[in-house]
C-alpha cells in the first residue's frame, strides 16, 4: 500500500515490540488411529 508521498510505503500490518515478541504459528496435526487406542 502506498501512501500520498510517493517515498513511503506503509506496510500491510504495522506490529508493535510487544507483538514481535509473541510469534504464533498455525500447524495441523494428525494422529495415527492405532496410537490413540493404545
Amino acid at each position: 500500500m502506498l501512501d500520498a508521498a510517493p517515498g513511503k510505503v506503509i506496510p500491510k500490518t504495522v506490529q508493535t515490540a510487544t507483538e514481535r515478541q509473541k510469534p504464533m504459528f498455525r500447524v495441523k496435526a494428525r494422529t495415527d488411529p492405532e496410537l490413540l487406542r493404545k
